[in-house]
């Protein structure tokens, strides 16, 4: 069931089979991620890379995903203009309809089609397997306010396929924080934002700029957000709430909050 914190759906359940993932042990083998230290700090905040406000919607999953990850690292492989934005509505409307494709498969008897339900539930993976099979859609394509796309559904997804990711891992694939700390670290160096989601307390609905101490007794449901950037001690973190929350849209949090508060972490490549 999705939670509604200060007007805002959240929506994002956990996502199936994630002891199948690939790791970062994975990703090394395949030459995706460098066993190197990081350097000390990293910002990947850019005057390009605006945030917009997903307003009383539950589609976290498609702003974390297309808006803060892959266009960043689109962009940034040169596959993607910077004034080219990508599709969250694609991403998160597509991800709830690869949710419900999925969950029979699985025997869940209690599967009901939500993807017209504001309050439906999606998860992160779901929308990663979009990306991975469908590619992601340009927002001129299917604008998130506006019509649905008029063209020919062939010439839709040729579009999108163009913007496939190649692979994704799970960067938290056991119980030491620490791990995951480094593992998240070097993603962010050597490829750009990490995918995350995050159980929400108080202090993260009311957009304090800097998440120190996580507070389990006010925390109610998760939220999909963005890792993209680092400092000693804690991360940078990018929502979709707009520029009014945190600061600028983002906030500073510490290892401690991110260790009591985090539920899944994935790295993209492109």
């Amino acid at each position: 069931m999705a939670a509604v914190e200060d007007g805002r759906i959240l929506n994002v359940g956990p996502s199936p089979a994630r002891e199948d993932d690939h790791t970062p042990e994975a990703a090394e083998a395949a030459g995706h991620l460098r066993a190197v230290d990081p350097p000390e700090r990293a910002d990947l905040r850019a005057p390009w890379y605006g945030i917009h406000d997903q307003g009383k919607t539950g589609s976290c999953v498609g702003w974390a995903l297309a808006d803060s990850v892959m266009w960043r690292q689109l962009v940034r492989a040169g596959k993607l203009l910077e004034e080219d934005r990508l599709s969250p509505r694609f991403m998160w409307m597509a991800a709830k309809e690869m949710r419900a494709k999925l969950t029979p498969v699985k025997g869940e008897p209690a599967w009901q089609p939500t993807t017209f339900l504001e309050q439906g539930m999606t998860d992160v993976k779901s929308a990663l397997d979009v990306a991975r099979t469908f590619g992601a859609a340009l927002e001129e394509d299917l604008p998130f306010d506006g019509r649905l796309y008029p063209g020919r559904i062939g010439h839709f997804f040729e579009s999108a396929a163009q913007r496939k990711i190649t692979r994704y891992y799970r960067l938290d694939p056991g119980e030491d924080a620490q791990a995951w700390f480094l593992h998240w670290r070097r993603w962010i160096d050597q490829h750009g934002p990490v995918l995350i989601v995050v159980k929400v307390d108080q202090q993260f609905v009311d957009g304090k700029p800097k998440l120190e101490a996580f507070d389990p007794a006010s925390a109610s449901f998760n939220h999909a957000a963005a890792l993209v950037g680092y400092a000693p001690g804690g991360f940078l973190m990018r929502c979709s709430w707009g520029e009014d929350w945190g600061q600028d849209g983002y906030a500073v949090v510490t290892e401690s909050y991110l260790e009591a508060s985090t539920l899944e972490s994935y790295g993209v490549v492109v």
